[in-house]
């Protein structure tokens, strides 16, 4: 009876008989972590074999996907499968990112869902996505444009005069050509993160546009904004986020500001007015790190609004071309400043 259980065990895996006749549990198969030597550069990226690389990194990510390195995990992942040309499984990333709950993490976990889906289309399996996958995200906005010299293509990289007037959110308002300009609704599509506010704007390629939403807050948070190029952020009035007129090499597109008040509260951004404009914004736990549902009142013009008063900035002008050797130098003096 004794060897028959013994059998049965080793059979499982589960044990082994030694020369005295002793039973030993084998030891239990080791999980695989993540660990900084493969996010940060992985090693089978140096031998080549990018294939290796990326179904090793699945494998740490579906055993581990709550793991802190798991959002550069993803970068890393994401550009081994650019070098190797490979094809992931969206299958596999959308159970990955049914259980990962950092921000950041899911953030690069769900562009990586929608690029693999959108590569299925064509395939004898198309791959399609249940639900919303950025259902976190601000969706009611309210545009209004194009506002401002409407004769700059870049105007958040000109001067802004001190006296600048002040933007309350009105119904309606009298642009720079003299056509008077209404806010109206912009939702963001389902399935996608970004909203693109440009498209279908007349004279798109000058002025600037606006942008307005009312999400609702039970605490503290996080606000991020992912913003492609330039742009002014204001919460409830106040500046939380000035990034006009970028320098050379600041090429980020995700940016974090602390932010409070239970709401309705009034988000409020400033972009140029360019075809390829686009934004989107989440609200995140600063304890946990994870992305807040959120709830949003519709935006109203028509209600009382805190005014937004445009910073009074001074652009220094980009040395042309010609002027390379000097860029350093001028770059040296701003970050000096």
């Amino acid at each position: 009876m004794r060897l028959a259980h013994t059998l049965v065990l080793a059979a499982a895996g589960l044990a082994q008989v030694t020369a005295a006749g002793q039973v030993q549990t084998a030891p239990a198969e080791r999980v695989q972590t993540l660990e900084p030597v493969h996010v940060a550069s992985h090693p089978e990226r140096w031998t080549g074999d990018y294939a290796a690389a990326v179904e090793d990194l699945f494998t740490r990510l579906e055993a581990d996907p709550a793991s802190p390195l798991a959002a550069t995990a993803w970068a890393e992942l994401g550009d081994l499968a650019n070098l190797g040309d490979i094809t992931v499984d969206p299958a596999r990333i959308a159970a990955i990112l049914a259980r990962t709950e950092d921000a950041l993490a899911y953030l690069r976990a769900g562009q990586h869902l929608v690029n693999a889906a959108r590569r299925s289309r064509f395939s004898a399996e198309p791959f399609q996505i249940q639900g919303d996958v950025w259902a976190h995200a601000v969706t009611s906005w309210a545009v209004l444009g194009p506002y401002g010299p409407l004769d700059h293509p870049a105007p958040l990289h000109q001067a802004q005069a001190e006296d600048a007037p002040e933007l309350g959110l009105r119904a309606q308002v009298l642009g720079s050509a003299g056509v008077e300009l209404t806010w109206r609704a912009l939702t963001r599509p389902r399935g996608q993160l970004f909203v693109m506010p440009a498209r279908g704007m007349p004279h798109s390629g000058e002025g600037l546009l606006y942008l307005h939403a009312r999400p609702r807050l039970a605490g503290d948070a996080l606000l991020e904004v992912l913003l492609p190029g330039e742009g002014q952020v204001w919460w409830n009035g106040a500046l939380v986020l000035d990034l006009a007129a970028r320098g050379p090499g600041q090429n980020e597109t995700r940016f974090l500001a602390p932010v409070a008040g239970a709401g309705p509260n009034e988000l409020l951004v400033r972009l140029e007015n360019r075809l390829g404009a686009r934004i989107a914004a989440r609200l995140i736990d600063p304890l946990t790190g994870h992305a807040l549902a959120i709830e949003e009142d519709a935006p109203d013009p028509e209600a009382a609004r805190p005014t937004f008063r445009a910073p009074a900035v001074s652009v220094p002008e980009d040395p042309a071309p010609a002027e390379g050797l000097a860029r350093a130098a001028w770059a040296a003096e701003r970050i000096a400043r």
